[in-house]
């Protein structure tokens, strides 16, 4: 009897070594990028108890290293049926965003801020994330963590930076005065001191903060560019350039220089130097993570020349090829305009915007700039709008708000007769404002 004891105890041990022995394996396999096999080993450990934690982790890692997305979402949403995981739930929340299903991954994370004021990741996701029709439930939920630590200065800085992009950098000076009275001090922390002083017209102490973001990171392109900004609005271009060419040359990455490209050229645009506006930017046009602001500037290159000719062949190329860009839209009406075409330049609005009293108004905006016009806008926003034949949620976004990317709101104000975002019945009425806009 003794020995069959001593045998069971043995074999339990023996076991327990094996499973060590593959968990190991599986590790040493997705470290060196054979996450298949990893997965493969990991799976029969899911079953172990002890083990089940760290295999779990494993395979939702090897998932996301291989972008099967599909399969981390399904086997994610059936772990989180089994047991509330919070650490797993955030990651699904960010494979969600990952994957484009934004309006999913945006509402986990909400529902995971309200759920869960104490933790930190959570909350710096939520702000993170945070679109800006979400702005003030983001600062909420930093205000609240900072109420449970208020020497978190992670997401105090977040909190500055969220009031900075919200039109408060009063409040975001405020919040980043109080990190440098105890610090740690960082290039971010600089940079909204730096960008905030430079907001309410204090260019002078604005130059001195984002020096020092520069000491502090002076291989990053970021501060040199806000830098050269300060500089161009104090009326110093050959400052301003010398920020954008001192960023150049300490550049840790294409990436970096890149940013400062695009910011030699504004200046040069602003200087008259069109053409050589154009030789900057030649290169950043098919740069995904720039193309954007370098066709906005190569565009506005030719505008600047008056001539009207090459920047409407560049704006019906560009637009062709990016339906929805709104500054694209926009700057096309402003292109007739310039060239005294009232009568295209409104058609062109209506073409994008609809024939509503809102692109009547907008239209007025872009021809006079008036703060009164500007004033109207939102009253004059359609309140309902019925579907017609081929509609989407994005076409009807792009046609009232002149870009795609307010569907998730348009959902979002219908979820209650809409029950799937892809299908939209011809005819339906559907809401198309709310107190969100």
């Amino acid at each position: 009897m003794i020995f069959l004891v001593r045998l069971f105890a043995l074999s339990g041990l023996i076991l327990a070594a094996r499973g060590d022995f593959d968990l190991e394996q599986a590790q040493r396999l997705a470290k060196s990028y054979n996450c298949p096999a990893a997965i493969q080993m990991a799976r029969p450990l899911v079953l172990d108890s002890e083990m089940a934690k760290a295999a779990n982790n494993l395979i939702f890692d090897c998932l996301q290293k291989m972008e099967d997305y599909e399969t981390f979402i399904q086997e994610a949403r059936e772990k989180l049926e089994e047991a509330g995981d919070v650490e797993l739930a955030l990651d699904l929340a960010k494979v969600y965003l990952k994957s484009g299903r934004k309006e999913e991954g945006n509402r986990l994370l909400e529902d995971l801020a309200d759920h869960n004021e104490t933790n930190l990741g959570v909350v710096l996701a939520f702000d993170r994330e945070a679109p800006i029709e979400k702005n003030e439930k983001a600062v909420e939920a930093l205000k609240r963590y900072l109420n449970f630590k208020p020497n978190e200065n992670r997401a105090r800085l977040a909190l500055a930076k969220r009031y900075l992009n919200s039109g408060s950098p009063a409040l975001a000076m405020k919040e980043a005065g109080l990190i440098l009275v105890k610090g740690p001090l960082s290039k971010d922390l600089y940079l909204v001191l730096g960008r905030s002083e430079a907001a309410i017209g204090r260019l002078d102490q604005s130059v001195e903060a984002l020096k020092n973001a520069i000491k502090m990171a002076p291989y990053e392109a970021e501060p040199y560019v806000a830098l050269s900004k300060v500089y161009f609005h104090m009326g110093d271009f050959k400052k301003a350039e010398a920020a954008v060419v001192e960023g150049l040359a300490m550049a840790a990455s294409p990436d970096e220089g890149n940013l400062l490209l695009l910011q030699m050229a504004r200046l040069q645009i602003d200087k008259g130097q069109n053409e050589i506006a154009r030789s900057s930017l030649l290169g950043l046009l098919k740069d995904s993570k720039v193309s954007e602001v370098a066709h906005y500037l190569w565009i506005r290159s030719f505008l600047e020349q008056k001539d009207y000719a090459a920047a409407e062949k560049e704006l019906e190329s560009y637009i062709e090829k990016n339906q929805g860009k709104s500054w694209a839209i926009l700057a096309r009406a402003r292109l007739y305009l310039q060239s005294n075409q009232k009568g295209e330049a409104e058609r062109w609005v209506n073409k994008h915007l609809g024939p509503t009293e809102y692109s009547k108004i907008l239209f007025e905006f872009l021809e006079n700039k008036n703060v009164q016009v500007a004033e109207r806008l939102p009253a004059a926003m359609p309140k309902f709008f019925v579907v017609q034949k081929g509609d989407t949620l994005r076409s009807i976004s792009r046609k009232l708000f002149g870009k795609p990317d307010l569907w998730e709101a348009l959902y979002r104000w219908n979820r209650e007769i809409l029950t799937d975002p892809n299908f939209l019945r011809e005819g339906k009425r559907i809401r198309v404002s709310g107190d969100d806009l």
